[in-house]
């Protein structure tokens, strides 16, 4: 706390001197503008990385200034010239790159040296300030961004007080790297109690905000509690070795210990000494965070394969299973084979056998009649395995093609004559196996005289005919070990955040200001819930009573217990209560981009029915890896409702409350739950 009221008290002082024009001496030259006298000379304390924020106060060697604070980067759209950020579409001396200097006269418009500025840019006049864009001489035009430019935010000449940064046309405050603006203060969205994970969120009694979620008292390991967040003593300036024991300006906490500087093979990212060979938040330097499911690794992100997997260009396989990576990474399996046991082998459909790479039926096959690579002669037909003259068989005709009307025709696929000459199916029917049957539904496959997903059927896995072997079943399309058919409840990444389905391309909002009403939509892409395989175009009941389920049902009920052998079943439950919908009503939306899309329902401004108050949630379905995401925006003054997962039977189920039970909850903002599948 010391520190950060020296730090304030000394920001304060520098901004009051730059004000008065005046230099804490009295004896120095008259400084303007944003200048404040640092001994002889006048100096940009917003900008100068020795002097940041006041004299003397200087920023680590991998940081630059802005606006009155040491930084690891520059704000967009600035970059870094000579260690100081600038905005090279208005900078003279940096006009669309670091050292471009525009000629006398002219001004850097968007970027290019030009004798006037465009429309959307202020042509401003100020002093020899040195910010970016400034001219020489002073009194020069030049192109100013009002909505960016903190010497001319909204317009020309009003510039932004120390600490703070000009956004869309606005003056708001500055914060450090790690740290967000919450109103007019900076916080740490990571552990602040009062702004967990969001501004104005505040964690209830008994919990402590940790990793940007509250959670109940206590800390993760190597984590301690000072003044109700949870932080490492090991290097938080402010609670160094100790509670409260704070370091001096320009010391960083390292192990424990306050210290000029960062100890060997660490760096100074922000406020904190880190070793960036290993640290995935600042993985090879400062910033450069690694994506969900890959770590640091010697300075750079790298994917870490589950149990059994392989690290294939990329991917995690399973070499026991995959057929592009049968045994080994590259490793293709010819033609239908299959990768059994990291070996690749024929797996043929019923009426076929295996010849070489290829399934083929030996009954009617001419190159293989009756057994492989027995070749029928020319003028021959193989029919019934057997070969034959071919003005033996039916008419003259290729078996198993028959005369109908004078011409040679499949009965097994021929609409005209389905089974038998002259019997014609109808228009909404297809001739399959001689037989008139429906077409097969979105995302199916006819497979002989079956629909067959075949990313799900494992007598069909990938493409007809292709049966996985015994104890394998077919997972988006490849055989695998026997797949998960249950859930469980882990941590979510903390970097995932909550998706606005009802603002996405191409999103479908339904059941607007209702209640107790129901909504069908279909699965954009397969999904395995629980122990069921369900194919594109699967059917999904949602609600305007915050749950839904992914099966043919049409109730709508506004209670209901998990897990529950009674109707509905198959649920998932965000919040299961006696809702009423807003305008915005129920968006439905599928993001992103195969084979990892989202398929996100958004109950979006409901409410507890008569109570006024105000909730936004969401249930995301992740494509390939068959993950049930619950988040949760806001949630003001929420009632207690049934929150959780159900299976198909609704003979298990699993809760996605913080505290309390499945059908006792009330899910605070932002909170966060994932189910993922286990054998």
């Amino acid at each position: 706390m010391f520190d950060r009221v020296r730090w304030l008290w000394a920001l304060s002082a520098a901004f009051l001197l730059a004000a008065q024009g005046c230099s804490d001496s009295g004896s120095g030259p008259n400084c303007t503008g944003t200048l404040v006298a640092c001994g002889p000379s006048c100096i940009d304390v917003a900008s100068d990385a020795n002097n940041c924020g006041a004299c003397g106060m200087r920023c680590g060697n991998s940081e630059m200034c802005v606006a009155g604070r040491c930084a690891a980067s520059c704000p967009e759209p600035q970059v870094a010239c000579s260690n100081v950020c600038t905005d090279t579409a208005t900078d003279r001396a940096n006009c669309g790159a670091c050292g471009m200097r525009c000629p006398g006269g002219q001004v850097c418009n968007n970027g290019q040296c030009a004798l006037e500025c465009s429309a959307n840019l202020a042509t401003c006049t100020v002093g020899a300030l040195p910010d970016g864009g400034l001219a020489e001489g002073g009194g020069a035009p030049i192109c100013a961004d009002t909505r960016t430019n903190r010497l001319h935010c909204g317009s020309c000449g009003n510039i932004c007080p120390m600490g703070q940064l000009c956004s869309a046309g606005r003056c708001a405050p500055s914060c450090p790297s790690g740290q967000n603006a919450c109103g007019a203060v900076c916080v740490d969205l990571q552990n602040d109690e009062s702004n967990c994970g969001f501004c104005n969120t505040r964690c209830g009694t008994g919990f402590i905000c940790l990793e940007g979620r509250c959670r109940t008292a206590g800390c993760a390991a190597g984590n301690t509690v000072c003044g109700g967040r949870c932080t490492n003593l090991m290097t938080d300036r402010s609670n160094c070795g100790m509670c409260s024991r704070a370091c001096a300006f320009g010391e960083t906490c390292n192990s424990g210990t306050c210290s000029q500087g960062c100890a060997m093979s660490q760096t100074l990212c922000g406020a904190t000494c880190v070793d960036t060979q290993v640290n995935s938040a600042h993985c090879g330097r400062c910033g450069n965070a690694c994506p969900a499911g890959q770590v640091c690794q010697m300075g750079a992100c790298a994917t870490v394969c589950q149990m059994g997997q392989t690290l294939c260009d990329g991917r995690c396989v399973d070499v026991t299973t995959d057929r592009a990576n049968c045994g080994a990474c590259g490793t293709v399996c010819p033609g239908s084979q299959v990768c059994t046991g990291g070996m690749c082998a024929a797996a043929c459909a019923t009426g076929q056998t295996a010849c070489g790479a290829v399934c083929t039926p030996l009954a009617t096959d001419p190159a293989n009649c009756g057994r492989c690579d027995n070749a029928c002669a020319a003028g021959q037909a193989c029919n019934n395995g057997s070969c034959q003259a071919v003005t033996s068989t039916d008419g003259g005709c290729l078996p198993p093609s028959f005369v109908c009307g004078g011409a040679c025709v499949d009965t097994r696929n021929d609409n005209a004559h389905c089974g038998m000459c002259g019997r014609r199916c109808t228009a909404d029917r297809l001739c399959v196996e001689a037989q008139c049957v429906a077409p097969c539904a979105a995302g199916q496959t006819r497979c002989g005289t079956a629909c067959a997903s075949t990313l799900t059927d494992p007598a069909n896995c990938g493409a007809c005919g292709m049966a996985c072997a015994a104890g394998l079943s077919c997972v988006n399309g490849m055989c695998t070990m026997a797949p998960p058919t249950r859930y469980e409840r882990v941590e979510m990444p903390g970097e995932l955040m909550f998706i606005d389905a009802c603002g996405a391309t191409g999103a479908n909002r339904v059941l607007p200001n209702v209640d107790d009403s129901r909504a069908g939509t279909t699965l954009p892409f397969a999904f395995r819930f629980w122990a069921t395989d369900l194919a594109q175009g699967a059917p999904v009941n949602v609600t305007s009573n915050g749950w839904m389920s992914l099966d043919s049902s049409t109730l709508s009920s506004l209670t209901g217990t998990i897990p529950s052998a009674s109707t509905p079943n198959g649920v998932l439950a965000p919040y299961w209560g006696d809702l009423a919908t807003g305008p915005t009503g129920v968006c439905i939306a599928t993001v992103g981009t195969a084979p990892n899309r989202s398929f996100v329902v958004q109950w979006a401004n409901v409410e507890d029915l008569g109570s006024g108050n105000d909730l936004s949630f969401e249930v995301v379905l992740r494509e390939g890896s068959n993950i049930i995401d619950f988040m949760y925006a806001t949630m003001t003054a929420p009632e207690s409702n049934t929150v959780g997962l159900e299976n198909t039977t609704g003979t298990v189920g699993l809760t996605a409350c913080p505290t309390g039970t499945a059908t006792r909850c009330a899910p605070p903002s932002n909170h966060r739950a994932r189910f993922r599948p286990i054998p």
